[in-house]
């Protein structure tokens, strides 16, 4: 995914190392935005989130960026998974400025992007069962629970 998704409300692009500033990271570490994922248990710094950056930004797998009036407001992973399908992660910063429905309007312009484009075209997701916004989220989106597994997929 080389080109961007423009919305009147957000753009969502490929991160580049220009992204990851203080800002980014102070939001990394707010226990508001972190608090059902498992980088809670670490501080995140410049250099920790460079090694993520490297591992997660090759071939197939992509880390997007999310921005509102050119600030950054969440990243996505997207991690291939096996032909044609991928592990969706993603966090949309909590702020005054991201309404409530933001976030579906950014991860459902993503997945239909990458439908029509034949990137992907099945998706999966996991989510803490206590967070609650994310499991109403992926839900609303059209993601099923599998019985045997805490994962969510795509119709």
């Amino acid at each position: 995914m080389n080109s961007m998704i423009k919305r009147k409300k957000f753009i969502i692009r490929k991160m580049n190392i220009n992204d990851i500033n203080s800002e980014f990271i102070k939001n990394l570490n707010n226990k508001k935005n972190n608090k059902y994922l498992d980088i809670k248990k670490k501080k995140q710094t410049k250099k920790t989130v460079l090694n993520y950056f490297q591992t997660i930004n090759n071939d197939g797998d992509y880390y997007l960026g999310v921005f509102k009036k050119k600030k950054l407001a969440g990243t996505i992973t997207l991690r291939h998974k096996k032909k044609k399908s991928a592990h969706i992660g993603f966090l949309i910063f909590q702020n005054k400025n991201n309404e409530v429905n933001f976030s579906y309007q950014v991860i459902k312009a993503l997945l239909r992007h990458m439908n029509s484009k034949k990137i992907f075209t099945r998706f999966f997701a996991g989510t803490d069962k206590k967070n609650l916004s994310s499991n109403f989220l992926l839900t609303a989106l059209g993601f099923r629970s599998e019985e045997h597994t805490s994962e969510l997929q795509s119709p």
